[in-house]
C-alpha cells in the first residue's frame, strides 16, 4: 500500500482525483484482434472508484459483443507489490497505473485469456478530450518500450456518435424516428452502441 501511495503522490494524483467519471480515449494492444470493434478487450470505461484506501479499485465500463451493449463492473485487488491490481475479466488481468494527471490516466495491463494467450495493453482514459500530437508521440514511445505496436492505437473518441445523440438526448418524435431509420440504413447507429458519447 505504501508503494501505491508513493506512486500516486509522484504523479500528483490523490485517491479523490483518481476516482470519478472517465472515458476511454485510446487503446493499444500487441494482439490487435482483442481490441478490434466488438473485441473482448474493447472496453469503454465510464467510472473508477476506490475502496479501502484504494486496495480495491472498481472499474465500470461498457462492452459491445455480439451486437449487445452491456454494463460491467470489475473489482481490481491490489497485490503485494503495492502497485499491481488483479481482476478477472476475459481471463486474468494484471494492471498498473503508469501515469496520471487531472485530465488523463494511463494504465498498462496484461491479460491471459482462457486459452493461455497473453495480451499486453495500454488504456488511456480521460475527460472526453482527444490526445494531442505530443501525447500520441509519448504514448507511442512507451508502447514500443512494452513491445506493443504503436500502430495498434485505437482512438475510440473518434468513432461516429451521431446515432447515440439522437437516441439518448431527444424525445422520440416522428422526426427523430425518421432520423434514426435513416442512420440505421447508413449503418451509423449499431456500430456505435457503446461509443464514448453514449449517455448512461
Amino acid at each position: 500500500m505504501v508503494k501505491f501511495l508513493l506512486l500516486a503522490v509522484a504523479f500528483g494524483l490523490a485517491h479523490a482525483q483518481l476516482e470519478g467519471k472517465w472515458k476511454t480515449v485510446a487503446i493499444l494492444a500487441d494482439n490487435e484482434d482483442k481490441i478490434a470493434k466488438g473485441g473482448p478487450l474493447e472496453i469503454f470505461i465510464r467510472e473508477i472508484t476506490c475502496e479501502e484506501g484504494c486496495k480495491i479499485m472498481k472499474v465500470k465500463f461498457y462492452v459491445n459483443q455480439n451486437g449487445q451493449c452491456s454494463l460491467t463492473t470489475v473489482n481490481g485487488y491490489l497485490q503485494e507489490d503495492g502497485e499491481t491490481f488483479r481482476n478477472q475479466y476475459e481471463g486474468e488481468n494484471y494492471y498498473e497505473l503508469v501515469k496520471a494527471t487531472s485530465e488523463n490516466i494511463l494504465f498498462y495491463s496484461e491479460n491471459v485469456d482462457r486459452a493461455s494467450r497473453k495480451t499486453k495493453l495500454l488504456f488511456v482514459v480521460g475527460k472526453g478530450q482527444p490526445l494531442t500530437e505530443e501525447q500520441k508521440e509519448k504514448l507511442a514511445e512507451y508502447a514500443e518500450e512494452k513491445d506493443i505496436p504503436p500502430a495498434s492505437m485505437r482512438e475510440v473518441l473518434d468513432t461516429d456518435k451521431n446515432g447515440m445523440r439522437i437516441l439518448h438526448h431527444n424525445p422520440l418524435t416522428m422526426e427523430s424516428v425518421s432520423s434514426i431509420i435513416h442512420l440505421c440504413y447508413q449503418n451509423k447507429i449499431f456500430p456505435t452502441l457503446c461509443s464514448e458519447d453514449t449517455a448512461y
